[in-house]
């Protein structure tokens, strides 16, 4: 996509895709130097928002699993999931630093790296410092490599980790692109607002506006009077 043509809205700032290619292969370097690598699970717990699609994107680029993660998840069930996938760091966003907070490191002993968006957690490190170094260029993934765990709602149990692959993903985007002879195309605008710790969210939403050249408007809380707003200022489709 040209580099100047913008990607994402989140609060309010514009990112372009050659921005956001700088930022992503940036924080793949600094997950790189962290020892983060192939097959590591990498927990992102944010809202939509710039944070979670840079940490989203350079944990894929690094060849790690993304553990997209409900930031409103009490402390005890955020403990019990980043235990069950064994989730080796944590992308902290704004919203999730009390639940964060509250899981201690005697009940992940796994947990080795606390990254802040947009802070510095106690033993941790910013997204900011992280990403501030040599990027690293994208690693080579197979179609069956693992690239995501999402949790399922929980409707019959307790909510499990689905594995969802590289090939998994691309397919599905595909399956869209397929589905409507109208769009969504590079001229369309799309809305950020199903939560993207869910499977839509994520691939529907975000990776298919992303692979279509569109950008996306990424809102963290649902308001309606807020959304009209948002819809009529960035002549959302």
């Amino acid at each position: 996509h040209p580099a100047d043509r913008v990607a994402l809205i989140s609060r309010g700032r514009k990112t372009t895709f050659g921005e956001l290619q700088q930022q992503v292969a940036g924080l793949r370097g600094g997950l790189t130097r962290l020892g983060i690598g192939r097959g590591d699970r990498v927990a992102v717990v944010a809202n939509n928002n710039w944070y979670f699609v840079v940490s989203y994107l350079a944990t894929l680029g690094v060849g790690a699993v993304a553990v997209p993660l409900n930031p409103q998840t009490p402390p005890s069930a955020m403990a019990s999931e980043l235990r069950a996938v064994g989730a080796v760091a944590v992308v902290i966003g704004p919203s999730a630093r009390s639940a964060i907070e509250a899981v201690g490191s005697d009940s992940t002993p796994e947990l080795k790296h606390r990254i802040g968006a947009g802070f510095q957690p106690d033993g941790g490190i910013s997204l900011d410092e992280l990403m501030s170094g040599d990027p690293v260029p994208m690693v080579e993934t197979d179609d069956d490599d693992l690239a995501v765990l999402v949790f399922t709602s929980g409707t019959a149990g307790s909510p499990k980790a689905a594995k969802l692959s590289h090939g998994n993903l691309l397919i599905n985007l595909r399956q869209v692109a397929a589905s409507s002879e109208e769009g969504p195309g590079p001229d369309d605008v799309a809305f950020g607002l199903l939560p993207m710790f869910h499977i839509y969210g994520l691939n529907v939403v975000l990776g298919m506006t992303l692979a279509t050249g569109a950008p996306v408007v990424l809102i963290e809380r649902f308001d309606p009077v807020a959304a009209l707003e948002a819809i009529e200022k960035h002549g959302i489709t």
